[in-house]
């Protein structure tokens, strides 16, 4: 078994030991004694260990913010020229305009995702068994909600996912040390590790390819822009045709909105037996227009309990505004934005997956270590959900929907 030394060469903190430990219990013929409980325990205590010093960092950050001015009334614009019209999106003055022209019933109907967001991602696995057609019946799905709230086929890119199980070599699943479902070592948590090396890799590929996107954009762009402003009168209208066509694949990227294939949009009612979009895309439009010109992340619900049992207290969002919680440490991935100015951050966490030997958290905790330092956001209450069924990650069933709002356990 590797070092102490060697863990913290590999970025292993102490606290993250037990996890490692009892997952090479099995293959070490010497603990084969010891039995399931004490390999549960090592669990518990490495994630007890690991929560409080997260909670700890992030209790900072909530002080730092406590005493920072954040009322949205002296938030001032990013558009300081008049280029910068052309490439972002002015989602507040979007929102304010659907607010006053737009019925309660219309907003519900008609959420214009992709007037917020420049680009939509939906993530989607293939069908690789020709006996099963469950990927393809959550694509269905997800086109039902995304056309309950106004979006068809058209607008939004569905991104094939990668399997962890079979197109991820073994070196890089290996290196995922999340146990948090305290699964004992063997072929459940082996799936488990694949399957969360597979949803990392998935949003980790999306992500560069809308940096790669915008970027490239972006430079056409400001030749565009360069070529109008050296062009002679006589040319000035031509050129200027190729700077707001240049613009247009700018705005593009400028920021994107990643939902997973179990996602549906709405409230939860009935206690997660059911859902409603009844006003909800009024609360949509009002966190839109709450939602200050310089995010970085948007959630459209967020997971903040506290653990397994609760033994560690939830690090709930704090309050920004009447319809936005300002996240320290939300996880979950079915349905978040993102600004082009998080691409950079984001991409130096996560690309560390093509890093050999480099050391991997579950893909939404590598992204929650920002939240903190970031402005990141979620929507409260929830306007999206997960829906029932199998996860292709812990294999878990679940039955009712469910917006990150409580522990419905693991």
């Amino acid at each position: 078994m590797v070092d102490l030394i060697d863990k913290r060469a590999l970025g292993i903190l102490p606290w993250q030991e037990g996890v490692n430990l009892s997952c090479n219990l099995r293959s070490e013929s010497k603990f084969k004694v010891l039995k399931a409980p004490f390999i549960k325990a090592l669990n518990v205590i490495r994630y007890l260990g690991e929560e409080l010093c997260k909670r700890f960092l992030s209790s900072k950050a909530h002080w730092q913010w406590f005493f920072t001015k954040r009322k949205i009334a002296n938030d001032k614009s990013n558009f300081s020229n008049s280029s910068d019209f052309l490439v972002k999106i002015d989602h507040r003055t979007i929102a304010q305009n659907d607010l006053l022209t737009k019925n309660s019933s219309q907003l519900d109907a008609h959420w214009n995702l992709n007037e917020f967001f420049g680009h939509i991602y939906v993530l989607n696995l293939d069908d690789i068994d020709s006996s099963s057609n469950a990927h393809k019946q959550r694509l269905e799905s997800i086109r039902r909600h995304l056309k309950a709230v106004g979006i068809n086929e058209s607008q939004y890119e569905r991104f094939r996912g990668t399997y962890g199980k079979y197109e991820l070599k073994e070196e890089v699943w290996r290196r995922i040390y999340d146990n948090t479902f305290c699964k004992l070592p063997g072929k459940k948590l082996e799936n488990q590790h694949k399957g969360q090396a597979g949803c990392f890799w998935s949003h980790y590929k999306i992500i560069k390819d809308a940096n790669d996107k915008y970027n490239n954009a972006l430079n056409v762009f400001n030749t565009a822009t360069a070529n109008f402003k050296a062009a002679a009168q006589s040319e000035k209208g031509q050129a200027q045709n190729k700077m707001e066509e240049a613009a247009k694949k700018v705005k593009e990227y400028s920021s994107i909105l990643i939902v997973e294939d179990d996602t549906g949009f709405g409230k939860i009612i009935n206690k997660g037996k059911s859902y409603t979009l009844e006003k909800v895309g009024t609360t949509f439009r009002k966190a839109m227009q709450e939602l200050p010109t310089d995010w970085d992340m948007l959630y459209l619900m967020s997971l903040h309990f506290g653990g397994p049992l609760n033994l560690i207290p939830a690090i709930k969002p704090s309050k920004f505004s009447l319809n936005l919680g300002k996240l320290s440490w939300g996880t979950t991935t079915s349905a978040y934005a993102i600004n082009s100015k998080m691409y950079a951050p984001l991409l130096k966490v996560l690309s560390k997956i093509e890093t050999a030997g480099a050391k991997l958290e579950a893909l939404d905790h590598e992204i929650a270590s920002l939240h903190a330092f970031n402005n990141c956001f979620v929507i409260t209450p929830p306007v999206a959900f997960q829906g029932g069924g199998e996860s292709h990650i812990t294999g878990s069933k679940g039955v009712d929907f469910w917006d990150g709002t409580w522990n419905r356990g693991y």
